[in-house]
């Protein structure tokens, strides 16, 4: 096909036609590229989650230019809210992560519209990273929705998980407990010239070094400091996420992570399938009450034409 050969080429156009399908039809995605998704991952991908006002695309666009400044490539997948009107990515990200004068050759930055799915994600997330991730950039970020408590599915995608918090936003420790400490690998206090930020990154250390969860772990989630309009911390930031490939412990915490992405990225191609074969199967169907009898039938009406497929 022309874009898969496209994609081995190397070229910009197929791999944002392909991800254009994949957000459209991750179904029809998933049989067009099954090939080039099969591959063993390549790029390392960090994802950087939080609730909307951290900063995240900011430090995205620190991140990304001091990765082209050691000469590596580098794609960029920011999930923005859907359009009410046309569905599709309201291009708020996209547009706060550009920076001028870039080679296009080393940077790819895609918007994802969320399309109403839950998890900070999109549901054309898997297959958009297993084709950026064949393309073979160096790094990979994907950058979530601004999220809450349970939102978490990046955890799923990403080989390491930031979570970019900012001082005074007064429920800060509460989501830690409640979500977003289960998934993080490290912390981020963004904004660390605010009032607050010093407390809050002092109660982020307490809450990590009395979580039952890493007693003994091989892996204790760092805490960093910055501040993304003025640059500070960011050094410090972006050396721990460059080396972080090549730490002992890093990578034994890597390996049971790439076993939960397979699970996830088996589980979203199933609930793919079965949400498009149900908006089919409604259709047939006369909906004018909900009950657990109308659900059945939707569900045998799926099984049957998969079989009859």
């Amino acid at each position: 096909m022309q874009l898969i050969e496209g994609l081995k080429r190397r070229d910009l156009r197929a791999l944002a036609k392909a991800i254009s399908l994949a957000e459209n039809d991750p179904l029809k995605a998933e049989e067009v590229f099954g090939e080039v998704i099969s591959q063993p991952p390549m790029s390392f991908k960090v994802g950087l989650t939080g609730p909307p006002g951290s900063g995240k695309s900011t430090l995205i666009r620190n991140i990304v230019s001091r990765a082209v400044e050691e000469n590596m490539s580098v794609g960029v997948l920011a999930v923005d809210p859907s359009s009410p009107f046309s569905g599709g990515a309201l291009l708020a990200d996209r547009l706060r992560i550009a920076i001028p004068n870039l080679d296009p050759s080393k940077v790819f930055i895609r918007s994802l519209s969320s399309r109403g799915h839950l998890g900070g994600l999109s549901p054309g997330i898997v297959v958009s990273v297993k084709l950026m991730d064949y393309y073979g950039f160096d790094l990979l970020l994907l950058e979530t929705v601004g999220v809450g408590q349970a939102e978490v599915e990046v955890m799923y995608l990403a080989d390491l998980v930031g979570v970019v918090l900012v001082p005074n936003l007064g429920d800060d420790i509460q989501a830690m407990k409640s979500g977003l400490m289960e998934v993080a690998d490290l912390f981020v206090v963004n904004k660390c010239t605010l009032q607050g930020a010093e407390k809050l990154r002092l109660e982020l250390e307490s809450l990590i070094e009395n979580s039952p969860r890493f007693q003994n772990a091989l892996w204790k989630p760092p805490v960093f400091s910055t501040d993304a309009l003025t640059g500070e911390g960011l050094e410090e930031l972006w050396a721990f996420i460059k080396n972080s490939p090549r730490d002992e412990n890093f990578l034994k915490l890597l390996e049971k992570k790439r076993k939960r992405q397979v699970h996830f990225q088996i589980y979203q191609s199933l609930l793919n399938y079965f949400r498009l074969k149900a908006e089919d199967a409604m259709k047939l169907l006369s909906l004018d009450y909900y009950s657990p009898t109308v659900v059945r039938e939707l569900i045998k009406k799926i099984l049957e034409g998969r079989e009859e497929e």
